[in-house]
């Protein structure tokens, strides 16, 4: 069933590139602040981010990179990100975005899908940028930071060009690709987005058309509101809506390379912040939306933008959901996640809200596992509190008193020590499946004889835990969080509230 918003349809242009929508009302804010490092205090005006963003897209065209040519961002959370990033737009490039915390092999994997032909990053993940561009037979190159070879400093060679090169691109907004984000991967190989200027100037419109991200309204006391970004800007969330929306609509966005709780609450306080971003999680219907959507289709991947867009345009995100009299919508889990036992649908989402309830258990996944018999039954991994002494028949125990027939725990329960999630706070159920088919994780003392409980169904509001666990880092990329530190630290919390 198609649902039409009551609110008015919104005008977007259809002439405008990226770049002019974010720049296009920059005049008026002039030497403001734009954007300062949350780490370095390192900061840009908004008429130094256009500037160097001129002059970047001006070095690049020197160097013979040309409108369709994709530029890989490397890079956490800095301040120059944007300046780079609409450098690179300027020339029609088309930007893709990886993860810091990326191995060298991850790195060429998406440099390689891409067909990247540059590469822009960070003196602490330089290392790994060279090995990867030497496998390709990348040239082009440029670094971030202090004792950078003159040959890779982006500073130098980019920043300080006098901008005579900038050339004249003609867009045509529905067809040019502006950037490709490549998906988490949660549900196979990691796909190529390929999403139009005019995919990003139809959500900039939307997303401020009624207050949403109007960054504007929630201030009186001063000109310019302060966003604080923790969400990675290699995202597309962090890229458009973050970093983009936040510069066109004249907030102060300052940046964070890293998640880390001391410091976020002194910004908070230091720069009187009134927007916060972090990373989010999607926790009954199916989800369609149409006639726009946020992307062209997969680079390289027919089937899978078949199987995504249909034949009359509508994208079909395999979301779970439903909207109550207010016409207000919630999203409660994933079609593809759903687990099949007896002809009857469970949901994983329910069922880790439920066990997180419990006091024992800091944190949860729920997957199907494959039963020739029934289809799959629902299998528990489990993260204890410290220093609890928490059972699995508890945890069996607990799920047959608060859950229906159906929704028991079948499959068993798992003591791990943390969930793997990706960097969007996404469970990895793939993984967790994988890997308990292949026989290393193994069900603790699984008691099938307990499983059936009482028939009582208990409804749960939804707590998001979107935080990743603490990850472990490639050595040499220690210097990008701490010099003293190669693991990402997350506080312990049962559930968060993230905007």
């Amino acid at each position: 069933m198609a649902l039409k918003s009551k609110y008015a349809d919104v005008s977007i242009p259809e002439t405008l590139s990226w770049p002019d929508f974010v720049f296009r009302d920059f005049e008026k804010y002039g030497n403001q602040t734009s954007i300062i490092c949350g780490a370095t205090k390192r900061e840009y005006t908004f008429s130094q981010v256009r500037d160097l963003s001129r002059r970047v897209a001006s070095a690049l065209s020197k160097r013979g990179l040309r409108k369709g040519n994709v530029v890989a961002l490397f890079a956490p959370n800095v301040p120059e990100f944007p300046i780079v990033f609409l450098g690179a737009l300027q020339i029609g490039a088309v930007v893709t975005g990886v993860n810091p915390f990326f191995t060298t092999e991850e790195l060429t994997n998406q440099l390689e899908a891409a067909d990247a032909v540059c590469i822009i990053t960070v003196h602490q993940l330089e290392h790994r940028a060279k090995e990867a561009a030497k496998k390709l037979g990348i040239d082009h190159m440029f670094v971030l930071g202090d004792d950078v070879e003159d040959e890779y400093d982006l500073v130098s060679i980019l920043f300080n060009d006098d901008g005579s090169s900038l050339p004249h691109v003609t867009f045509n907004p529905k067809e040019d690709l502006a950037i490709l984000p490549f998906s988490s991967g949660t549900s196979g190989l990691p796909k190529g987005a390929m999403v139009t200027h005019y995919n990003l100037v139809a959500l900039g419109c939307i997303a401020t058309a009624r207050g949403f991200m109007d960054f504007k309204q929630i201030t009186t006391e001063q000109k310019n509101s302060t966003t604080l970004a923790f969400v990675p800007f290699h995202r597309p969330f962090g890229l458009i809506a973050v970093l983009s929306l936040s510069l066109q609509q004249g907030s102060c966005l300052v940046s964070v390379p890293r998640f880390e709780q001391n410091r976020i609450f002194n910004l908070l306080q230091d720069y009187k912040v009134k927007h916060f971003f972090g990373d989010t999680s999607r926790n009954r219907g199916v989800s369609s939306a149409s006639p726009f959507h946020p992307s062209s289709s997969y680079l390289n991947d027919r089937d899978a933008s078949q199987q995504i867009i249909d034949g009359e345009g509508w994208l079909h995100t395999g979301d779970l959901g439903y909207y109550d009299q207010d016409e207000h919508f919630f999203i409660v889990d994933k079609l593809k996640d759903l687990i099949k036992f007896r002809g009857d649908q469970v949901s994983p989402s329910e069922l880790e809200v439920l066990l997180k309830t419990h006091p024992a258990v800091f944190d949860a996944a729920v997957i199907g596992f494959p039963d020739p018999e029934v289809g799959e039954l629902p299998t528990a991994f489990v993260v204890s509190m410290n220093e609890e002494d928490l059972t699995e028949m508890e945890v069996i125990q607990y799920v047959d008193e608060n859950a229906a027939t159906h929704k028991k725990l079948r499959g068993g329960v798992l003591f791990i020590n943390s969930i793997p999630r990706s960097e969007e706070g996404e469970i990895l159920r793939t993984e967790l499946r994988d890997k308990m088919i292949q026989g290393k994780y193994k069900p603790v003392q699984m008691r099938r004889g307990s499983l059936f409980g009482t028939e009582e169904n208990k409804r749960f509001s939804i707590m998001r835990n979107s935080l990743p666990m603490t990850r472990n880092l490639p050595r040499n990329n220690e210097t990008i969080l701490e010099e003293e530190s190669d693991q990402l630290q997350v506080p312990r919390s049962k559930s968060c509230v993230i905007l």
